[in-house]
């Protein structure tokens, strides 16, 4: 499975590029840059989202359904296998903090999330 990296105080292109790798896998890459200027630049940032925020996400993006149904399938796989999502890929460059965070300390901040429902 793809791992992503999750940027603890690096540089924000390390965050973005994280989101980037994420949307291109779902092959929803075109709506990175609605992503990014919504303030969706981390997979922090996504992996805590919202059911509203969700919603309004696929809205500003102009998603047709079927996207939204891959986004939605997406952020699941993403919340619901952090340990896998969130693990360490490259090496550090210098100026650069990253860390792992494990499963067990993301159950303890993340509690389980609500099941979302892009299109009924």
């Amino acid at each position: 499975p793809p791992y992503y990296d999750i940027s603890m105080g690096g540089s924000e292109a390390v965050s973005v590029e994280g989101v980037k790798r994420w949307l291109f896998q779902l092959r929803l890459a075109k709506y990175l840059s609605v992503f990014v200027d919504e303030g969706y630049d981390d997979l922090a940032i996504i992996f805590e989202m919202e059911p509203d925020e969700f919603v309004d996400l696929i809205d500003l993006c102009g998603m047709p359904s079927g996207h939204a149904k891959q986004f939605e399938r997406g952020l699941s796989s993403l919340q619901s296998s952090p340990a896998e999502a969130f693990s360490r890929k490259a090496p550090l460059s210098p100026g650069s903090s990253r860390r792992c965070i494990s499963y067990d300390s993301l159950n303890f901040m993340y509690p389980p999330r609500r099941s979302f429902s892009a299109v009924d």
